[in-house]
């Protein structure tokens, strides 16, 4: 690669244009229906906890989750009416929440995984190395990704960080790869023991 082409790699990528009528209303309902589900979520965990009047890690990142999600929903909507005056905090607290949302999905995840590993120590070692990578790379993403004024399209936009766009949705992806195998390869040892008993 030569270096005349290395400026381009790096250019911001913009946020997609402004949402016509029919997008708007599609967006909004689907945004509804996200936050509606999350708050039921919300009120079985609540009711689950009242039930069995003990509080386990698994509750505690589906509340967590929920609530991250109702949040993350509001903001993106919120985000697509940001004026000049409120787009990089807006941007800001919408990548914010993006990044917490991702990544207590991906605890989520990783959690399942170590339950259906039947808590092995290796796979709880192999759960902390990738949960901590998605982490990092959400705390970069936070950090070099923002909104800002588009003077020419009088809009709020986005600039997306290439290398940390690469890097949190690869980071995503390789938590799903360890989730599968962990997954797979127990489930393959239990079904071997089945059948040679």
């Amino acid at each position: 690669m030569s270096n005349q082409t290395l400026p381009t790699l790096l250019e911001p990528l913009a946020h997609v244009p402004a949402l016509n009528q029919v997008q708007s209303m599609a967006f909004a309902l689907t945004s509804g229906l996200t936050i509606e589900i999350a708050c039921s979520g919300l009120i079985a965990a609540a009711c689950q906890f009242y039930d069995e009047e003990k509080v386990s890690v698994s509750s505690i990142i589906t509340i967590a989750f929920n609530i991250a999600t109702v949040i993350y929903a509001s903001i993106t909507v919120w985000s697509n009416l940001l004026g000049e005056d409120n787009c990089v905090l807006g941007q800001f607290l919408a990548v914010f929440f993006a990044q917490i949302f991702y990544v207590l999905f991906d605890v989520f995840m990783l959690m399942k995984t170590y339950a259906v590993s039947a808590f092995s120590p290796n796979v709880l070692i192999g759960c902390i190395a990738v949960g901590l990578y998605r982490v990092c790379w959400a705390v970069v993403d936070i950090a070099k990704s923002h909104g800002y004024w588009d003077p020419e399209e009088r809009r709020c936009a986005y600039y997306q960080y290439p290398v940390s766009g690469i890097g949190y949705n690869s980071a995503d992806i390789i938590v799903d790869v360890f989730s599968t195998i962990v997954a797979l390869a127990y489930n393959w040892k239990h079904l071997k023991t089945c059948w040679n008993n």
